[in-house]
């Protein structure tokens, strides 16, 4: 996977089965140019 340019941030809804993509969002969360909400669904 290649990924270019900011990460802009927002709202994000994943489900919760996988937590390894869960991990992931919370750890560039951080990183990303707005606010961001992560929201995790079963």
């Amino acid at each position: 996977m290649v990924v270019r340019g900011l990460l802009e941030g927002g709202n994000v809804t994943i489900e919760g089965r996988n937590s390894q993509y869960v991990s992931s969002l919370l750890l560039s969360a951080p990183l990303a140019k707005r606010t961001t909400t992560i929201q995790v669904v079963n």
